[in-house]
């Protein structure tokens, strides 16, 4: 009896063929994973869009109701329900999601209400935030405030061709 391996030598993958692999499979990875974080960030944008559409519709109606925007205008005063929510704070009049924090503020001096959606990171710190006046008045009809400077592209994607980054932010 030979004393022969069990594997022939045919039967088996080189160690640069299985290197040729890795490598491979990494180079796939890494172009793949920016384009998966983007399709992400944008399908959580279009969230945001339609739950910002939903709340101004909401607040169009209390102004309608009320024969005018009601000084005590809020979220928990709206005939609305935003799917995801997680808490509610009373004080502050916000609802939270996993993604984004909604809220609706009374601009005392002109009369107005601005539902407001905030993005934010993981630490909870702001992205960026996108606001709509009702009713609608001048520029900041429809607006996105980044903080960041790499957050332009985000309000970009959103479909905010002229996004504005401090104008409408300062008194809300």
């Amino acid at each position: 009896m030979g004393g022969g391996g069990v594997y022939s030598k045919e039967s088996a993958f080189t160690l640069i063929e299985l290197l040729v692999v890795v490598l491979i499979i990494g180079i796939l990875a890494a172009v793949a994973l920016p384009q998966y974080t983007k399709s992400v960030e944008k399908s959580k944008g279009t969230e945001m869009v339609a739950n910002l559409s939903s709340l101004t519709r909401a607040v169009e109606v209390a102004i309608m109701e009320n024969g005018g925007v009601p000084p005590d205008i809020s979220i928990e005063n709206l005939n609305i329900e935003i799917p995801g929510t997680k808490k509610v704070s009373a004080g502050l009049d916000t609802v939270s999601t996993n993604n984004f924090t909604y809220s609706v503020k009374y601009l005392a001096g002109v009369n107005q209400a601005v539902p407001i959606v905030s993005r934010l990171d993981s630490s909870g710190n702001t992205r960026y935030l996108v606001m709509t006046v009702v009713p609608a008045a001048g520029s900041c009809m429809n607006t996105c405030c980044w903080y960041k400077a790499e957050e332009e592209a985000s309000c970009k994607s959103l479909g905010f061709i002229n996004p504005e980054a401090t104008s409408c932010a300062a008194g809300i």
